[in-house]
């Protein structure tokens, strides 16, 4: 539930995601690297473009993939790809989150001189993450997919930073070309080989593959940037990285730590044909991802203004209309799945699909993402009033009562004990985070996390 290649969880502004966060990235760009056809006047149309080409994609991938793929073969991607999100949201707090909020209003020298030496910490990084990838596939016992999972997260986590940082600057069509070709081409891969072909290995492949050209299309925005990167101001990039990315990379560890950890537990105790069965239920919340990242990606920024401006309350109610077209799209799409299961997986997977008989799952899953829905958005509301601290304290407490219950229930239910505990979990989240939104609407005493402070005063 909530789970997307794109996505990073919880605060705001995201262009995209598991499942999805940055704060304001509306001020306005600088100069340079304009033309008329690489900016947009309807940012909000360009938002909700982009995100629905990424879900269409990934929907589309993972769909076909459930159904051509053996059932344990479909679980080993889930599981190496839910290893790659984790990382993923590690990266995206630690060097795309503070790039966001450090070089929102940058000249373009700056601007491009700060990426180049983003790039150069997120390749570094690969050296910590390297290590963790060929761990994971050893104990899936499939060390062959290691080096493709590995070629995946450094072209992606480089197309990613390029990308988001591109949107930074009302560079739309650039980005969306570039987000085609990362996710387009994998899915046409899925869509065209034959099952007899078609492998997590292949797919992988196909993915790094996508990547990479991906990434290339993304780097003439870095042309006539200094050559020379200086490892003085990549110290200090660093270290006010950490100072402003420590919240949310909080935020994500335990996140990732819930959304992709529980699904170790799930393949680990129920097998990868277990994990198999909660990613085609999976696949089918994901049709909710584009209102709810496209939205996202316009309310997220409105709010945050509206909270400079005119402080919480105003901004809280600000996102009021925001939420109503989330829910108009998001709740037929859920009560629909609650309704009618069977009838869903049947049009879905096919008369001769393993999954047919997913109808319990796939209405309890439909609960859970209504209410995760919810929990996420709730948690961007607090990040754009800057009190990610809250997001990340509630994430931890949850997350790790969560995964302490999951063990027995996953030993005891497999699928259907892992969903209602899943859901649970997300409801308490939810919860709790609306009730700090009223103690704040309410001029509560919620304080400031400090790590915000120090961002908006940068």
């Amino acid at each position: 539930m909530l789970r997307s290649s794109n996505e990073i969880p919880g605060p705001p502004t995201r262009t995209e995601t598991l499942g999805a966060g940055q704060i304001v990235s509306s001020c306005p760009p600088g100069g340079g690297l304009r033309a008329p056809w690489m900016s947009a006047r309807w940012p909000q149309t360009m938002g909700l473009l982009d995100q629905s080409i990424v879900s269409a994609s990934n929907f589309t991938a993972m769909w076909l993939m459930a159904r051509k793929l053996p059932a344990a073969d479909y679980g080993l991607y889930v599981m190496v790809m839910g290893m790659i999100l984790a990382l993923n949201s590690i990266q995206s707090a630690l060097v795309m989150f503070p790039f966001t909020v450090r070089y929102a209003a940058a000249d373009l020298q700056a601007w491009q001189s700060a990426a180049i030496r983003c790039l150069v910490i997120n390749l570094a990084s690969t050296a910590i993450q390297i290590p963790i990838i060929i761990a994971g596939c050893l104990y899936l016992g499939n060390l062959a997919v290691a080096w493709a999972a590995i070629l995946t997260v450094c072209f992606w986590q480089g197309q990613e930073f390029l990308r988001r940082a591109m949107f930074q600057r009302n560079l739309l069509a650039r980005a969306i070309i570039s987000d085609s070709v990362r996710y387009v081409l994998p899915a046409l891969i899925v869509v065209f080989l034959p099952r007899q072909i078609l492998s997590t290995q292949v797919i992988l492949s196909a993915t790094a593959g996508a990547s990479a050209a991906a990434l290339l299309t993304c780097l003439s925005v870095l042309a006539g940037a200094p050559s020379s990167v200086s490892w003085k101001r990549t110290s200090l990039e660093i270290r006010d990285s950490w100072k402003i990315g420590r919240s949310i990379i909080l935020y994500n560890i335990f996140g990732s730590a819930l959304t992709q950890g529980s699904i170790w537990i799930l393949g680990d105790i129920g097998g990868l044909t277990t994990a198999s069965q909660f990613q085609a239920v999976s696949n089918l919340m994901g049709i909710t991802n584009p209102p709810v990242q496209g939205i996202g990606s316009v309310q997220d920024p409105a709010v945050a203004r509206s909270y400079v401006k005119s402080g919480p309350r105003a901004a809280i109610r600000h996102a009021g209309p925001y939420l109503g077209i989330v829910a108009a799209l998001v709740i037929p799409i859920l009560v629909f799945f609650i309704l009618a299961p069977s009838w869903t997986l049947l049009r879905f997977y096919g008369k001769t699909s393993p999954y047919l008989n997913l109808a319990l799952p796939l209405q309890i899953a439909a609960i859970g993402q209504f209410l995760a829905i919810g929990a996420q958005l709730s948690n961007a509301m607090l990040a754009c009033l800057r009190r990610a601290e809250i997001g990340w304290r509630v994430q931890m407490v949850t997350s790790v009562a969560c995964l302490a219950v999951l063990i027995p229930a996953v030993q005891r239910g497999r699928l259907l004990g892992y969903l209602t505990v899943l859901t649970l979990f997300y409801g308490i989240r939810l919860a709790a985070m609306v009730w700090s939104l009223c103690i704040i609407y309410k001029g509560g005493s919620a304080y400031l996390d400090s790590a915000q402070t120090a961002t908006a005063n940068a």
